[in-house]
């Protein structure tokens, strides 16, 4: 039987997470994608501290497609659906 894992997270990114997480469940256009299912990050800074991973991690993430750019320089979209997989499987990563 496999131990539950814990993970540690400081109150500022949950807050982040949170509030980013509101703003995004407004709809604003039904023709548009539901961009609600997606956690968006500012930056890499912010996708790294979210993720707990370093910086080779988090290239490696966007290279082979799992992080989603938005557009360049408007930061990464992680799916809300997999936020605790990533942080499971990435955690601790350089």
């Amino acid at each position: 039987m496999e131990a539950p894992i814990e993970i540690k997270i400081n109150s500022q990114v949950l807050e982040k997470i949170i509030i980013q997480s509101l703003e995004q469940s407004i709809p604003v256009n039904k023709n548009q994608t539901n961009d609600s299912e997606y956690l968006k990050c500012v930056g890499s800074k912010d996708t790294m501290e979210i993720l707990g991973i370093g910086k080779r991690a988090f290239e490696n993430l966007v290279c082979s497609h799992i992080l989603e750019p938005m557009q360049m320089g408007s930061g990464f979209k992680i799916p809300l659906w997999q936020l605790e997989e990533f942080q499971k499987a990435y955690k601790g990563m350089d």
